[in-house]
């Protein structure tokens, strides 16, 4: 079997070239040096492994004084469990290399090997990956990607916004939120007390077992822990908020995401005159939620290849690729 790897700040994944095996792992790179243990663990669930083709996203991750070292430390990782296979790193020119020279061709390029994927059978369309981090907006004309190629850029040019489905701090996607209870709107605090996973289980759009990350603070990922986490953002507790309170709230949230992430859709449907749509990752619900209303064909990769495979289709896209 041909093995793709997506080994990212957040997480690492897994997933073969027929599709039939698919893995993520929780792995945040800036505090946790588990990614030789992950890797023998992907391993020994496959013994048949020929080939294994590697992107890299995790090299910004803040344990690297410089993505140059943190390219070093995910290809010396992979190279030290995988010896015995073929190994091919994806770059940002949309080739492979058994080698890597030059660290900089191989920063965070999962995003443009999704879309020489898909490519494949379609001409033109936006792609739009939405992960429990990060969400990628990617325009492809006549087969040809038009995304700016690092992350400075892609930030500047709309092809990448920095928040997800899960792990984004409700901190950061809302600066006041409005309290029926007392008919005013708070300022909430900017402390990490509550997560969009957190705004996600209250609105009922995730289960206990799709929270797939940490929590803010450490505790478990029930309904309950998660209103405790969303009152706080205010400075209360349950005892000093209506349950309508914690509702409205998650809701006003979730507003403000799918806002941010509908107008930058809409602006590249625009720039680009793009009329068709493919969505993937995690967040796949969140990119479908705010497609509503919109004039615009979608494909969901989840119906095509199901949501495993969705989730992880960055390694999927390379172990296809290659």
């Amino acid at each position: 079997m041909i093995l793709g790897l997506d080994i990212g700040g957040a997480n690492t994944k897994a997933a073969s070239s027929d599709g039939s095996y698919s893995r993520s792992f929780y792995l945040p790179l800036w505090k946790d040096s588990r990614l030789k243990e992950i890797l023998e663990k992907i391993k020994e669930e496959n013994r048949e492994i020929e080939k294994v083709s590697v992107v890299m996203t995790g090299e910004g991750a803040d344990c690297f004084s410089a993505k140059e070292e943190g390219i070093r430390y995910m290809r010396d990782a992979v190279a030290s469990v995988f010896e015995d296979e073929d190994i091919y790193y994806f770059n940002l020119d949309g080739k492979f290399e058994k080698e890597i020279k030059d660290e900089k061709k191989f920063f965070s390029p999962n995003w443009l090997a999704s879309s020489v994927k898909l490519s494949e059978n379609l001409s033109n369309f936006l792609f739009v990956d939405m992960g429990s981090t990060t969400t990628d907006i990617i325009p492809v004309i006549d087969r040809r990607c038009l995304s700016e190629k690092t992350d400075f850029k892609r930030l500047l040019n709309g092809n990448l916004i920095y928040f997800g489905a899960f792990r984004a701090d409700v901190s950061a996607m809302i600066d006041e939120i409005y309290i029926p209870s007392v008919d005013e709107y708070c300022r909430i605090s900017t402390e990490r007390y509550a997560s969009m996973a957190d705004v996600y289980t209250i609105s009922g759009m995730i289960k206990e077992e799709d929270y797939t990350c940490e929590t803010p603070d450490g505790k478990e990922k029930s309904l309950e822990a998660s209103k405790k986490r969303l009152a706080r953002i205010v400075c209360c507790d349950l005892k000093e908020l209506e349950e309508e309170d914690i509702k409205s709230m998650a809701e006003q949230v979730k507003e403000r995401q799918l806002e941010v992430l509908g107008r930058e859709i809409e602006n590249s449907i625009k720039r680009y005159s793009i009329d068709d749509v493919v969505i993937a990752g995690a967040g796949e619900f969140v990119v479908e939620e705010a497609l509503e209303g919109m004039e615009v064909d979608y494909t969901s990769l989840s119906d095509i290849y199901g949501e495993e495979i969705s989730s992880v289709f960055p390694a999927f896209a390379i172990a296809s690729l290659l």
